[in-house]
């Protein structure tokens, strides 16, 4: 039978147009099955990643704030024109926020241990060695039995050190976002 000839018989049109309309509508089903498993994977990775912000990322973020303003302050005393018994409280006051500054991210850190928003839990093992120095140098930095160039120099390394926690901690927070995605 020639191929021309079954065209002009109209229940073959009909079949072709079942036929057609059956792929289309099974092509429609299947776009729209994967469409709705895609938009659910979406939701899920969105809620996951917002859960990591709130509770892992944020506090982290805040709390290295924190550590950096007191570089900051650090940074100034260090610079500062007058003698470290002139500006004893500052020296003090930072020796505190520092102290706290530090509390809190160690704080911070452990609950992105404890996260079950966050595949990594070593978010700790670098901390303690930083926590250490920082301490160790803001503490040197109120000794009034140290000479004052020590006591500045301590002053002066404080920065450099919570740089680089800084770094750390957000290279893990970079690191555990590139995995949620």
């Amino acid at each position: 039978m020639n191929p021309l000839e079954s065209l002009d018989n109209p229940t073959d049109w009909r079949q072709y147009a079942v036929i057609i309309a059956v792929v289309s509508l099974v092509w429609n089903l299947a776009n729209t099955v994967y469409s709705v498993y895609l938009e659910k994977k979406r939701r899920k990775t969105v809620i996951r990643l917002e859960e990591f912000r709130s509770s892992v990322r944020d506090p982290l973020v805040a709390a290295l704030k924190d550590c950096r303003q007191c570089a900051y302050s650090a940074r100034s005393i260090a610079l500062s024109q007058k003698g470290l018994d002139e500006i004893e409280s500052e020296t003090f006051e930072l020796n505190r926020a520092t102290v706290i500054a530090l509390s809190q991210l160690s704080d911070a850190l452990d609950d992105a241990n404890g996260s079950k928003f966050s595949a990594d839990n070593s978010w700790l093992t670098e901390f303690s060695d930083f926590e250490d120095n920082i301490l160790t140098l803001s503490s040197r930095g109120c000794e009034a039995g140290l000479s004052e160039d020590v006591r500045k120099k301590s002053y002066e390394c404080m920065p450099d050190q919570i740089s680089r926690l800084n770094k750390v901690v957000r290279k893990k927070i970079d690191k555990e976002l590139e995995k949620q995605l």
